[in-house]
């Protein structure tokens, strides 16, 4: 574990996962309720959900009889809410973490509370993958946004109806730089003892390796001439 290319730490690999805790997220009380005081409803995630009900500042919590496996410490559960204002007019909501009073977006359970990531010791699932794991993803989110499915060695997508040549071309741009993040980071595991690779940039990486690899099939597949 954390050895070269593992994609995390050895701290890292030993948390617990987001993805393995129950939580409540701000927006989707804001889909629920627009933070209409007196507004009740449920909240939760992977068909596990709390009955709620939302106060001026703050949200009140309480165990649904249906999902017996989320306890709380106590009933009703008070989580205190903040709000920023926008830089183009309206207010932002968020979750006041019980334990460290930060503002965030979601809170996860812990030992019947709730409690910011941090807080609970908890790592992204993200973090245990590989550098050229994450830039292919990144590089998929990218491709999404442009409305191509095709894969990640696609031919670059033509602009989507409606976007702005602008949008275009920055989307564009994000996509050609994780690409030849990509090309230097699997050159760096495939060439770990070649320090060069770390002084040139990605661009002049990716036409190297072109070229090195064009030289290498030359002398395979070339045969010597006959002696007349």
């Amino acid at each position: 574990m954390g050895s070269r290319g593992s994609g995390g730490s050895p701290r890292t690999e030993t948390m617990d996962r987001t993805s393995s805790r129950f939580r409540i997220d701000v927006r989707q009380l804001k889909a629920h309720t627009r933070f209409e005081v007196g507004t009740k409803g449920q909240i939760g995630c992977d068909y596990r959900m709390l009955s709620f009900e939302l106060k001026q500042d703050s949200i009140l919590l309480g165990t649904d009889p249906k999902f017996d496996d989320v306890q709380l410490v106590e009933s009703p559960y008070k989580i205190w809410l903040d709000r920023t204002p926008c830089h183009f007019g309206g207010m932002r909501n968020w979750f006041k973490c019980p334990s460290c009073e930060g503002r965030v977006g979601t809170l996860f359970l812990n030992d019947g509370g709730f409690a910011c990531r941090k807080c609970c010791d908890l790592a992204f699932s993200s973090q245990l993958e590989c550098r050229p794991s994450r830039l292919i993803g990144k590089a998929m989110r990218i491709r999404r946004r442009l409305g191509d499915t095709r894969g990640f060695f696609a031919p670059t997508p033509d602009i989507p109806k409606g976007m702005h040549l602008k949008t275009y071309w920055r989307y564009l741009l994000q996509l050609r730089e994780t690409e030849e993040a990509f090309s230097l980071a699997m050159l760096k595991r495939m060439y770990p003892d070649r320090p060069h690779w770390n002084a040139l940039s990605p661009s002049v990486e990716r036409a190297f390796a072109e070229l090195e690899s064009a030289s290498d099939n030359d002398s395979t597949t070339s045969t010597p001439k006959s002696k007349d």
